[in-house]
């Protein structure tokens, strides 16, 4: 059977006068083999009682599960009213007698267990729903295999249960999550055997791993050998009332692993100098520690100056003004002719006469530069 639909999957609730859940199932009711599912969907949900079973009610075997929900699968709730779990289920199942009388069923099936693949975005088993694969016979149970970017149990359970009384009769679980599987409120993962058969194998890989308020994960047996637990994680966070066990009551115990990334050692050894580095060998003071007194100043004067900023032309502001001086020398044209043979004494300064002129003078005028522009630094203002 494959159920294709483009929005959602939703089965819930039930018949409330005789008790039957709302149900998509395939079943085997003698010696034959129950045909598979296969359900395409962006959502599944199924809740209030729902099911989704495919099982093995004698002789045959349960046919196998597929749930390819691009989006989220959502298990959540039991029947109004009674304790009929919502649920997903491949099993070989002991029906009730009203049941088996009709249709003439042994009392306990001797086929095997399908198995339940499930593919998807965000898995939520929440309020007592449960997806399982089971044996109640003497059968093999099958696997359940999950992959998700996300899963949470939220007093929910993932289980592959056996009665069987063979050696490799226990069920597998195989979780794939890419980022965290949650458990809180007493979920359970668990892969236990009755009888003689061993504990199945529970195979975890997640980001992170949360084990919550009183959730346990369990690989135990009754008389046979306990199961495996592999988990490999980037963390695992466990309170201390969870439990991760791989027990057998009369048997021996299994195996418990915890995988986490290999942790680089190594490492480049850096030889560190013994003697402590000063402050004063590292740190670069703007200004000296001086008294005030003693504190340096530049201060810009001078027939030229510099500009404000050294990517700046020089401004009138930078540039040295000399005004006519009290008493100006003679001009040039009033004084008498000196002799030819005696030099003039070297000019020592320049000044602007009244016409404009510039003139070279033995005696340098008292200058009166403008305002440079600059301020000089300092250092020890607060």
């Amino acid at each position: 059977m494959i159920i294709n639909a483009t929005q959602s999957v939703e089965v819930s609730g039930g018949e409330p006068t005789e008790g039957a859940p709302s149900l998509l199932a395939v079943s085997t009711f003698n010696r034959g083999r129950a045909g598979n599912m296969t359900i395409n969907t962006p959502k599944l949900i199924v809740r209030d009682g729902g099911r989704i079973d495919s099982s093995a009610l004698a002789q045959g075997s349960a046919g196998n599960i597929t749930i390819n929900a691009s989006e989220s699968v959502e298990v959540s709730g039991t029947a109004p009213g009674r304790q009929e779990r919502s649920q997903i289920v491949a099993g070989a199942t002991i029906e009730s007698k009203i049941v088996r009388r009709i249709f003439n069923l042994p009392d306990a099936p001797s086929g095997t267990s399908g198995n339940v693949n499930i593919n998807t975005e965000r898995l939520i088993v929440s309020d007592g729903a449960q997806i399982n694969v089971r044996n109640e016979g003497s059968g093999d149970a099958g696997t359940l295999k999950i992959d998700a970017r996300s899963v949470s149990l939220n007093n929910g359970s993932l289980t592959a249960a056996t009665q069987s009384n063979e050696e490799e009769g226990g069920g597998n679980i195989n979780l794939q999550v890419r980022d965290s599987l949650q458990m809180r409120r007493g979920s359970q993962i668990s892969a236990e055997a009755g009888g003689t058969s061993r504990g199945g194998n529970i195979s975890i890989n997640a980001n992170a791993l949360l084990l919550f308020e009183n959730s346990n994960i369990f690989a135990n047996a009754l008389q046979g050998r306990g199961g495996e637990i592999a988990i490999s994680t980037q963390g695992l966070f466990q309170c201390a009332d969870c439990q991760i066990s791989a027990a057998s009551e009369v048997g021996l115990d299994g195996v418990v692993e915890v995988f986490t990334p290999d942790v680089d050692t190594n490492l480049e050894v850096l030889d560190v100098p013994e003697q402590v580095t000063q402050p004063e060998e590292v740190v670069a003071l703007a200004c000296a520690a001086a008294p005030r007194q003693t504190r340096s100043e530049f201060t810009i004067t001078g027939r030229g100056g510099l500009p404000p900023r050294p990517s700046e032309a020089l401004s009138s502001e930078a540039l040295v003004s000399f005004g006519s001086p009290a008493t100006q020398a003679t001009p040039t044209e009033t004084i008498e002719a000196a002799d030819a043979s005696e030099l003039p004494p070297p000019a020592r300064g320049w000044y602007v006469s009244d016409r404009g002129t510039v003139v070279l003078a033995a005696q340098a005028p008292a200058a009166s530069p403008y305002s440079s522009g600059l301020t000089s630094q300092n250092c020890h203002s607060k």
